[in-house]
């Protein structure tokens, strides 16, 4: 090993294939979590599920029947639920039936 090459050192951050691992991959961000076509509701409790916080806001709306009318939950934003992890997750959350894509800003 020649002089100018040094081991890196034990605190030194890892280093992914595309460059060193940042806060991103551990620290847990808010996430749109784009679902399966009404599929929000499913989503958002198997997410809960498995530990991941997940939140779909849902506002009420009078639906009419032939014969009843009754209040029913529907989601704020259509096919959308958002979720509370960190990158490093990303697979665990996108395996979760319901969960088609993740939103990301480019």
């Amino acid at each position: 090993m020649k002089a100018s090459e040094e081991l890196p050192s034990a605190d030194a951050s890892p280093v992914h294939a595309q460059g060193p691992l940042d806060d991103r991959w551990v620290l847990p961000k808010w996430y749109a979590c784009r679902t399966r076509s009404r599929a929000e509701k499913r989503a958002e409790q198997l997410l809960s599920a498995k530990g991941v916080p997940a939140f779909l806001p849902l506002v009420e709306q009078v639906s009419q029947w032939a014969d009843r009318k009754r209040k029913v939950a529907f989601p704020l934003f259509p096919g959308y639920v958002f979720g509370h992890f960190a990158l490093g997750a990303l697979h665990w959350v996108l395996i979760t039936p319901g969960v088609a894509s993740i939103g990301r800003v480019n």
